[in-house]
């Protein structure tokens, strides 16, 4: 029980300041939900072009993670100059590299293609356990 104390002390954010800057923080489970959203959407856009189903699942990844860079690098450089970003701040390296982690996690669900049913419950879960992680981390 104490490694995990630990880990979550070291590496999550259970403050509000703490958020962009510890290696995990809520928008870290967004990122999955991103990571298998663009899955199923570069998946769904090479099956119109008409590409062969093994290579439109190992291009689904490298597309995920592509353009997990291409949104990091525009949230850490672009949105961190203005309102739009929460705190304006850059995230710590080790958010990014986690977010992209995440992200990836997100296009892997996406390849095993699990049931439809399974997907839209890890996608409720992820999403109400991020809103109640954003509650306990809330500004007060």
């Amino acid at each position: 029980m104490g490694m995990w104390i630990t880990f979550i002390r070291k590496f999550v954010a259970r403050t509000y300041t703490q958020i962009s800057q510890k290696a995990i923080d809520y928008f870290s489970l967004i990122h999955i939900l991103f990571g298998l959203i663009s899955y199923y959407l570069s998946y769904f856009i090479m099956m119109l072009i008409g590409l062969p189903i093994d290579f439109i699942s190992g291009m689904g990844l490298a597309y995920v993670m592509n353009i997990s860079l291409v949104w990091e690098f525009f949230e850490n450089f672009i949105l961190s100059k203005t309102k739009l970003k929460k705190n304006s701040r850059k995230d710590s390296l080790q958010n990014s590299l986690m977010d992209l982690v995440f992200t990836e996690i997100g296009g892997i669900i996406g390849f095993l293609r699990l049931n439809i049913f399974l997907n839209i419950i890890i996608i409720q879960n992820i999403i109400t356990l991020g809103l109640l992680w954003r509650y306990v981390t809330k500004k007060r």
